[in-house]
């Protein structure tokens, strides 16, 4: 809990207690969080101190408060343009229409993905997808399209610093585990294909969802899995896009067991996941520019 002193001057935070514990929901997810909470008003700290017998609710926590920090200056990569070229060179306007396309679908899906969303969940993952188009769009004169392994950095940078919630740390970490297989080798549908699994792969790993839990990693599983079984290489991206899309479907026949839904009714959760639908508007865009 902090005070601020002097208005909004953040350098002039003085922190009054600590309440560790676990406060969020997600209660199988990977990671923490820390909330600050500005307690102009001191009351606030009477309230959250007043016994109660809720087990859910942690005491707060002795502190020291003139602890001693060492000072360690950290070179910060943040700015898009901070990100330097590497690997492969391709057809810089192939990526921006990728891109451009991509911004456009995630705009026209807000609602469509709020609505399902709000069904087993907080009912906002359509306006998160809409902030990252935004975001996106206004990066676009900064954006590296010759080298898909920078791009797909700055996307993962775009949406680490301006998407919230869990959606925003795993599309970071989908988008910077595909880029890796970006190096010297030729873009083609093989690449292509080999980050897809990555993707995949890490945010399984990271996320700790599985096929079949009801989130999108269903949609993003059944892609990697039909790519796998196919051969053409144009047959492979339609039918990854035709699997993506019924897999996002199938969601409204699973039960959740992770995130948010999971904490929802049976009832809730007989619509397509927000997050399943997502991945395959994204899987049906890229399709779309590329072939189309």
């Amino acid at each position: 809990m902090v005070k601020l002193s002097n208005g909004s001057n953040y350098k002039a935070l003085k922190l009054f207690d600590i309440f560790p514990g676990i406060y969020m929901t997600s209660l199988d997810g990977h990671g923490f969080s820390v909330t600050i909470l500005n307690v102009d008003d001191e009351t606030i700290l009477e309230y959250l101190d007043y016994p109660t017998n809720a087990p859910g609710w942690i005491n707060s926590t002795n502190i020291n408060l003139n602890p001693q920090f060492s000072q360690i200056k950290m070179n910060s990569k943040s700015d898009l343009t901070d990100i330097e070229k590497s690997g492969v060179n391709h057809d810089p306007e192939k990526l921006r229409k990728i891109i451009e396309n991509l911004s456009k679908a995630m705009f026209e899906s807000e609602s469509i993905l709020n609505k399902l969303d709000a069904f087993a969940g907080d009912g906002d993952c359509g306006s998160t997808f809409s902030m990252a188009a935004k975001s996106i769009q206004t990066s676009m004169p900064k954006l590296t399209f010759s080298h898909p392994q920078t791009l797909l950095r700055q996307l993962a940078i775009i949406f680490e610093q301006t998407v919230g919630g869990t959606s925003g740390a795993l599309y970071a970490l989908m988008l910077s585990s595909t880029s890796t297989v970006f190096g010297n080798e030729e873009v083609s549908s093989k690449v292509c294909q080999i980050g897809l699994e990555k993707a995949n792969e890490s945010v399984q790993i990271y996320g700790g969802a599985r096929p079949g839990d009801r989130t999108m990693i269903d949609a993003l599983d059944a892609a990697v899995q039909t790519l796998k079984s196919c051969r053409i290489e144009e047959t492979k991206l339609k039918w990854k896009k035709a699997a993506a899309e019924i897999a996002a479907q199938e969601t409204s026949k699973q039960t959740a067991s992770v995130g948010r839904a999971s904490y929802t009714s049976a009832e809730a959760q007989t619509h397509p996941d927000a997050g399943a639908t997502a991945i395959a508007i994204w899987l049906k865009t890229i399709f779309e520019a590329v072939y189309e």
